[in-house]
């Protein structure tokens, strides 16, 4: 017995050195995650720079959006009649901005093709749509519009008049949307072409819900 105590002894030794060595590789192996996020840290710039680097993107944002105007001047674009369920709309359109639009929506204007259609969606603070002859959001007249999106020119401020399309760009066809505030919509500039602009009754706009109907649409007699 006291032959195999030392080798006992000599056992006990070594399982717990390789405990110990087990335990720090484990440890290494969470300093080595925490090293990886240290360095996507430092790629990116330090918190303290990152900070500053937000608050000056901010700055920018904020002074570009001091540049968009919160009202539209009215100037001397054809101009359309929206005889709506709850009041009438006074919208000019914008044919240099978007001539191949206006000339699409004009002719569907002229046909009738909006009388008597609703606005089939509406989202608080966002936007109020319409134009779908199935009154879901799946119609269309039957032909697409190609994207004319503007760098700018024509933003999505509120009362701003533009076409919905799908995921497609060049997907427009008869439905557009009224911008309801332009905190919510300056995402879309870019996004999606702006044709029009409501220049009288905006007021009637923000009462304007799904279900609403388009009486009447024509356009205006010079």
């Amino acid at each position: 017995m006291r032959k195999r105590l030392p080798m006992i002894i000599a056992l006990i030794l070594l399982f717990v050195l390789g405990t110990m060595a087990f335990g720090c590789d484990r440890s290494g192996t969470t300093t080595s995650d925490q090293e990886q996020t240290d360095t996507a840290q430092d790629e990116n710039g330090t918190e303290e720079n990152g900070t500053e680097e937000n608050e000056n993107d901010g700055a920018v944002i904020e002074e570009e959006e001091a540049a968009v105007p919160a009202e539209y001047t009215p100037g001397d674009g054809p101009r359309v009649v929206m005889e709506t369920s709850q009041g009438n709309l006074l919208i000019e359109l914008f044919p240099d901005i978007a001539p191949i639009t206006v000339e699409k929506i004009t002719g569907l204007i002229n046909d009738g093709f909006y009388d008597g259609l609703t606005f089939h969606r509406y989202v608080p603070g966002f936007v109020v749509q319409g134009g779908d002859p199935k009154g879901n959001g799946s119609g269309g007249p039957g032909f697409t519009i190609p994207a004319e999106f503007n760098d700018g020119e024509r933003p999505h401020i509120r009362g701003a008049l533009a076409m919905a399309r799908s995921s497609l760009p060049d997907s427009a066809g008869s439905q557009f949307y009224f911008v309801l505030d332009r905190a919510q919509a300056a995402q879309l500039d870019g996004q999606y072409t702006v044709f029009g602009q409501i220049i009288e009754g905006i007021d009637i706009m923000d009462k304007l819900r799904q279900g609403d109907v388009m009486n009447k649409v024509y356009m205006q007699e010079s």
